[in-house]
């Protein structure tokens, strides 16, 4: 009879309770070697040389074993590496053994075993893969040929305890990967040669002739394919050994690991098996305390005082003498452990030895408890009641006592009964914390008892430490500003006591005042701290911490903090209309909000604003574009196609018409006004002629209402118009007329363009992906796109490059810069408030100007 019960115990391969003893075959420093996947006798070659716990190929420790040369019938050396107990030699494999050969190691170590005997018929199978197996052979060798592979010798003591394992190898020290020696018995005589290939696995190389009978073959470890092969005529082999770490399995004579009770005990047969030679004092018992179990203790004595009462079946197919030590355990019922249930094993450190899994049945009347809450909180000095569900099984009736079993001090449980008749019943238990106790967490078991029957259930309980709890609102702090941060701070657990307030994680150019506070028993107190912007802010937004500290507590609150650049307030109205000045600043025109006085164009110096002009008109309220004039002044054409203004020295005109331009219009490097319009039935580059008053064409586009967009270079020397019917732009040199055609596809709608100072036109709008994008237009019509981050938004009011060449893009409420020359791409925090409008800083940055929630209007220059 064989035993398949082997497996290394860092895999803990073992075989279930009720059937047989669990073998653990441990090897720290080998494993098996074949790679995974590789199919030698796809059921038991396979199995033989599979290792969950990777190979060796480090040299063994000393003492170095003595080199022997390798015969196929016969194992003999002097073992080296670690040290094992004398014992009987078997054939074995991580999860497998033989017992028709067996051998000795004695106390010098010296091992032999002789390979005479036909191993057990289960082990044989066919050495080549079947087509069941997915994997397939290329070459030439019997398919119906049968072996039985092993990769190791397994040293058991005479009691059959695993003491360690032995490998043997090649001893060449050229060799750069292990070279293992393997026992192969074979049914008949084959050459096998060929490779061996499995989807998703390394393949093998087979070039190795088999006689009848047992043969040792090589197993090279080689990658990409390993090899099993013949050993050359004068090969010599090595034999390291490793020892079994001592340990205790335990087997119990359970039906399939169950306990039936029908009374409230039962008595089952165990055995301790002491691996490694282990001896010395267990401890029983179960991790379930209504499961008790006897002896609590036993003595495992040295395995050469055990003696031999009888022999089981599976021992005298092996030849050797008990294996085992014996004890009947006696387990006591005393309440519902109904289910999975463990028998622990420990020494005396109480180092965990063994786990034995078993399942409980009972048909004894019972009951159990459930807590409707749990975990639960409270705090110190308090009291809380917990609601409880009683439920009886098998037939279960009368008065449940309900106390706490061994409670944690500081923590008790009010005793309290609930009466059972059918089913099930509730009642109320209540839960005490002494004023002393220390904040934690804690287990209570509420234990009911009925007679002999007995139940417990844990209350998971948490005291918490006192605290405070903090609240705050989100802050905006703007250059050279103090804004004040609202703090409302909250007393929670009984605390009383002083906290500091701070903020930390501030970005820089930001400070923080603190304060020191003090709360009765459970107080609120409300205060504030002070945040203070540096002159040179810049924008943006930062997770901050607002955070109180005091005697063994700390509380925290993040929140949420904007920085702005310093702001200048311009007045109480609303702005509509803000365009780039040429030295500087910004020109603006200002509106009393629902006022009947005209509209005032006002210039902005980066410090102070000055009125220039009043625009009489005859709409009163108004909104214009604000487009500046090379050598002073601005034209200001209304939104929608009219009316036009020009203030230029000193001096305003107004013409008032309706031009019917599609967008607003652009400024040549002559101070001339240009605009797309509709004329003789065709949209046109016109410009303005302002002694006629009219706009003259210069170009056609095309005839459809279909949008029409124009820009320029910022020193007016270059036009350029999208015409989006056409998916065109067309350029025209203002000072020659000349006019360039080019198209540009790519995007699925554009809503702005401009030049660059090369005279090359960039455009701005929507990609087929709802994506933001820039293009450049190449001469050829190519188009180099950039995409933006979704922060860019369509209405876009400023596209345009400053003096460095960085190309600014801003509208309502998002702002951005792209820098061509790196590609770079940065998006700006800008301010939110109502009615937002931009102008370009022509030396580099950005005007925003803004009204906030009460009227005010500010500016800021972002850079």
């Amino acid at each position: 009879m064989r035993h398949c019960r082997y497996g290394f115990a860092r895999c803990h391969v073992a075989a279930p309770h009720h059937s047989t003893r669990k073998f653990k075959i441990v090897s720290e420093n080998e494993g098996d070697f074949m790679k995974t996947g590789i199919p030698i006798s796809l059921v038991v070659f396979t199995t033989a040389f599979l290792s969950a716990c990777g190979g060796d190929t480090t040299s063994p420790p000393d003492p170095k074993p003595i080199p022997v040369q390798i015969s196929g019938t016969q194992i003999t050396g002097k073992v080296g590496g670690e040290a094992l107990i004398p014992g009987t030699v078997l054939l074995a494999t991580t999860s497998d053994l033989s017992v028709t050969n067996k051998g000795t190691l004695n106390a010098a170590g010296a091992l032999s075993l002789d390979l005479k005997a036909t191993p057990e018929a289960e082990t044989l199978s066919t050495l080549l893969p079947t087509g069941a197996s997915g994997c397939t052979y290329a070459g030439t060798g019997d398919h119906t040929l049968q072996i039985s592979a092993w990769s190791r010798l397994a040293v058991v003591s005479s009691k059959g305890d695993f003491l360690g394992t032995v490998q043997e190898r090649r001893n060449d020290q050229t060799f750069s990967v292990p070279h293992h020696i393997l026992r192969i018995y074979s049914s008949g005589t084959s050459t096998f040669k060929g490779t061996v290939s499995c989807s998703g696995s390394p393949q093998l190389s087979l070039n190795v002739s088999l006689r009848a009978g047992w043969n040792a073959v090589e197993y090279v470890d080689s990658e990409p394919i390993a090899a099993l092969q013949d050993l050359p005529a004068a090969a010599t082999a090595e034999l390291i050994g490793t020892a079994q770490a001592p340990q205790v399995s335990a087997y119990l004579d359970a039906n399939g690991g169950q306990l039936n009770f029908t009374t409230d005990t039962l008595s089952v047969r165990a055995t301790f098996f002491q691996d490694g030679g282990f001896s010395g004092t267990v401890h029983l018992s179960t991790d379930n305390d209504l499961l008790t179990v006897g002896p609590s203790t036993l003595t495992l004595p040295a395995l050469s005082a055990q003696k031999v009462s009888r022999a089981s079946q599976g021992i005298q197919a092996m030849g050797l003498g008990q294996q085992r030590v014996d004890a009947t355990l006696t387990f006591k019922l005393i309440g519902n452990a109904s289910g999975t249930v463990n028998l622990l094993v420990k020494d005396d450190q109480g180092r965990e030895l063994d786990r034995v899994p078993l399942y409980v049945i009972s048909s004894l009347p019972a009951f159990s408890m459930y807590l409707y809450t749990s975990p639960v909180t409270v705090l110190p000095g308090a009291s809380l009641p917990l609601s409880i569900n009683v439920s009886g099984m098998n037939g279960f009736s009368g008065k449940v006592d309900i106390t706490a079993q061994n409670p944690p001090t500081g923590l008790s449980v009010t005793p309290a009964s609930v009466s059972v008749s059918q089913g099930s019943a509730n009642g109320q238990v209540t839960l005490n914390a002494a004023a002393s106790l220390a904040p934690g967490t804690y287990t209570v078991t509420l234990l009911g008892t009925s007679g002999s029957v007995r139940s417990t259930t844990p209350i998971a309980v948490t005291v918490p430490a006192p605290t405070v709890a903090l609240t705050t609102d989100s802050a905006t702090v703007y250059g050279g500003e103090q804004t004040t941060l609202p703090i409302t701070v909250t007393g929670l657990n009984n605390f009383a006591g002083s906290v500091t307030l701070a903020v930390s994680g501030l970005p820089a150019g930001v400070t923080s005042s603190s304060k020191s506070v003090t709360l009765t028993k459970n107080g609120v107190v409300s205060t504030t701290l002070t945040l203070t912007g540096g002159t040179a802010l810049l924008s943006g937004t930062s997770e901050v911490t607002l955070t109180a500290t005091g005697q063994a507590i700390t509380a925290t609150r993040p929140f949420t903090l904007a920085t702005r650049p310093k702001r200048t307030l311009l007045g109480k109205y609303r702005v509509v209309g803000v365009g780039t000045a040429l030295d500087g600043g910004f020109w603006y025109v200002r509106q009393v909000e629902g006022s009947a006085i005209y509209p005032v164009l006002t210039r902005f110096d980066g410090t102070k604003a000055t009125d220039a002009a009043t625009l009489k008109n005859n709409n009163g309220y108004i909104y214009v574009d604000v487009l500046p004039i090379p050598g002073g002044g601005v034209w200001l054409p209304g939104l929608g196609g009219g009316p036009l203004f020009k203030y230029s020295s000193s001096a305003l005109r107004y013409w008032d018409a309706a031009f019917g331009w599609d967008s607003p219009p652009a400024v040549d490097a002559q101070g001339r006004l240009w605009a797309v319009v509709f004329k003789d039935n065709m949209h046109k580059v016109a410009r303005f002629d302002e002694t006629s008053s009219t706009f003259d064409a210069v170009t056609d586009l095309s005839w459809s209402s279909f949008s029409k967009l124009l820009g320029s270079s910022r020193d007016g020397s270059v036009m350029a118009a999208y015409d989006s019917d056409q998916s065109e732009v067309v350029t025209v040199n203002t000072s020659t007329l000349a006019v360039k055609r080019t198209s540009a596809t790519g995007f699925s709608s554009i809503s702005k363009i401009t030049v660059d100072d090369s005279g090359t036109p960039w455009i701005y709008g929507v990609l087929p992906s709802s994506e933001r994008a820039v293009g450049k237009v190449g001469s050829d019509g190519t188009v180099a796109i950039t995409k933006l981050p979704a922060s860019f938004d369509h209405g876009t009011q400023v596209f345009a490059f400053d003096a460095s060449g960085v190309l600014w893009i801003a509208g309502g409420g998002f702002a951005g810069t792209l820098t061509p020359s790196t590609g770079a791409v940065r998006s700006l925090t800008v301010a939110q408030d109502a009615s937002p409008s931009y102008a370009l800083n022509p030396s580099g940055g950005l005007w925003q100007v803004w009204t906030d929630g009460t009227g005010n209007t500010y500016t800021s220059l972002y850079k």
